[in-house]
């Protein structure tokens, strides 16, 4: 099963990061859509804040096997961050709805800082 966390900031309700875990075995490796569309969206959100947003120097990424965390260090106000966060959210949220069993996604609230 693919586990998505995501972390809001308490005072503001502004995403801060998701870390993304896990596989989905809905296929053999190389083969399985359901983690191949996560990956899209976590390497899709990744290249958005780095190539149009220029933020670089604003996160922390992580990526293995199974796994891709992105962390904002700065810029969490910024609405063109906190819409592609939306946008990968809304995206996983409609994969979890279509493959119950394989994808859930969470919600945190943590106080930033």
């Amino acid at each position: 099963m693919i586990r998505a966390v995501f972390r809001r900031a308490q005072s503001t309700g502004n995403w801060i990061s998701v870390s993304i875990n896990g596989h989905a075995g809905s296929g053999p490796a190389g083969s399985d859509i359901v983690c191949a569309a996560v990956s899209v969206l976590a390497e899709n959100l990744e290249a958005s804040l780095r190539y149009l947003l220029h933020m670089d120097e604003s996160m922390r990424v992580q990526k293995g096997s199974g796994q891709h965390s992105i962390e904002l260090l700065s810029n969490v106000e910024d609405p063109g961050v906190q819409l592609l966060f939306a946008s990968f959210d809304l995206g996983l949220q409609v994969l979890a709805r279509q493959h119950p069993r394989k994808i859930v996604v969470d919600q945190y609230e943590k106080e930033s800082g």
